[in-house]
């Protein structure tokens, strides 16, 4: 891409050096799925917008925009573009979905970061039903894990927040919660898979033990655990998640408590 002269870029970095990074990363996951502006890429917003950024900025509008967005579909493409990044000094903002409402959506911190966005890794890798487990990637919306459940028929309550529309993975990172007895998200979180900022893959719990199938079954693993240090961070990016479910009640009543005097 041609240099323009005028465009949001992230700090210290002349506009030369951002296109040639970008143009890097484009030769890896394809042109079509990098933005070289906060414009367009982004799954659609609360308004039809498709463009990264606060919608609801009060303040400079420009405060919270990203200079552009990389959009990844695999864990081999997260990888090639970290080491990119490390190689060109490039500031990124890791997002599932950018959708999770009162959790973060797809605006950076700091002005002119690149978006990390990862809703093309959208895999449900597994859903168990005998042992009420699922492993996800961060694109799977609640909406998406609810569905696949019902489509096949298995008795099991994903815990969902008032909006489906956000991702199990990123709610489960920003310690959100819903309405079953595992609303807990971060406490029924099981195993993660991370790519550290060099490019190398780190596994927790039991799915540290190559070929290992225990990894959504017993969070514990070797040594001391290092989930928490993956939640609300930037030391990492969770490429994929196992996540505990509530198995279905045979039966099951909806009521309501009405109380006239509180005292």
């Amino acid at each position: 891409m041609a240099v323009s002269g005028s465009r949001i870029l992230p700090p210290g970095m002349d506009e030369t050096t951002f296109i040639e990074a970008l143009d890097a990363i484009a030769a890896i996951i394809g042109k079509e799925n990098v933005s070289y502006t906060s414009i367009g890429g982004a799954l659609e917003g609360p308004h039809g917008q498709r463009h990264y950024g606060d919608v609801y900025e009060m303040r400079d509008k420009d405060s919270h925009t990203p200079s552009g967005a990389v959009r990844p579909s695999m864990v081999e493409e997260v990888q090639a573009v970290l080491r990119v990044a490390n190689k060109y000094k490039l500031p990124l903002r890791t997002l599932s979905r950018g959708k999770n409402l009162g959790y973060g959506g797809s605006a950076p911190v700091v002005r002119g970061t690149v978006v990390l966005d990862l809703h093309r890794m959208n895999k449900i890798i597994e859903v168990n039903h005998e042992y009420a487990y699922a492993v996800v990637e961060p694109g799977v919306s609640f909406f998406d894990l609810f569905e696949y459940i019902d489509k096949n028929d298995y008795n099991l309550w994903p815990s969902v927040p008032a909006l489906g529309w956000g991702s199990v993975l990123g709610n489960v990172l920003e310690r959100g919660f819903g309405y079953t007895p595992n609303g807990e998200h971060s406490q029924q979180q099981c195993g993660m898979e991370i790519v550290l900022s060099n490019g190398e893959i780190v596994r927790t719990g039991m799915w540290a033990k190559k070929d290992c199938t225990m990894g959504p079954l017993f969070k514990g693993g070797y040594g001391p655990g290092i989930d928490s240090l993956f939640y609300q961070s930037n030391l990492g990016v969770v490429t994929k998640l196992g996540i505990h479910m509530t198995p279905a009640p045979t039966h099951y009543m909806d009521c309501s408590v009405s109380v006239p005097e509180e005292a």
